[in-house]
């Protein structure tokens, strides 16, 4: 009986062996019975396996959300920069006062020809090359006149308030007349005006230095 057993499962395996990719199955012996353990381990279903299990990790990790401590850091930091935006905004605005010298008159004066020389240069290096364009007159009148404060400022004239002035239009057969009419001290106030014209636009511009104590 057990040389009879031995015989079938060795014919099992022979025409068993080929049908499951080269691997050899094993068999139980139990009763006088052979019952065969095949174990098939296919390349195709593992690689599937692999690719299920990243694509399930993949997708964990997508739909994990912010922690609570990631968030009260992203909180802090976003109160930091705040606060040094709000501190650099107020060091541009704070304006440092100036302590009496009761001083009655400047030690510089305004000095209006000396003014006209930066007006005139500025305009004529801003406007020499620029085309009249109503939409870009509003920007291109504050450039000058920041740029024209900015180089008056550099004269040092002591304890004077700067008014800038500009004044663009396009020239179409019309008249125009500029006038100002001021409250000031004649001994100590001043101002200084320059204009500029082409065949197509005007620009005016007058700089106005005011003393104060």
């Amino acid at each position: 009986m057990a040389t009879e057993n031995k015989k079938v499962a060795a014919t099992l395996a022979s025409s068993s062996g080929k049908a499951f990719l080269g691997k050899q199955p094993s068999f139980a012996i139990s009763d006088g019975k052979v019952s065969p353990r095949i174990s098939v381990t296919s390349p195709s279903l593992s690689t599937s396996t692999k690719s299920v299990t990243e694509s399930n990790k993949e997708q964990s990790i997508i739909r994990r959300g912010p922690s609570i401590m990631g968030i009260f850091a992203a909180k802090r930091l976003t109160e930091r920069l705040r606060a040094r935006l709000a501190a650099k905004r107020r060091e541009r605005e704070r304006v440092l006062p100036q302590a009496p010298t009761y001083r009655m008159e400047p030690k510089i004066k305004f000095n209006a020809a000396a003014v006209r020389k930066i007006i005139e240069m500025v305009v004529r290096n801003r406007l020499e090359s620029w085309n009249y364009n109503p939409q870009m007159c509003g920007l291109t009148s504050k450039i000058i006149s920041d740029e024209i404060k900015e180089k008056v400022k550099s004269l040092n004239f002591d304890r004077y308030k700067l008014v800038c002035i500009v004044t663009m239009g396009e020239k179409k057969d019309q008249e125009l007349r500029i006038a100002s009419r001021c409250q000031w001290d004649t001994k100590f106030d001043n101002f200084s005006s320059y204009s500029y014209e082409t065949s197509g636009y005007f620009c005016a511009v007058t700089v106005y230095g005011v003393y104060h104590e």
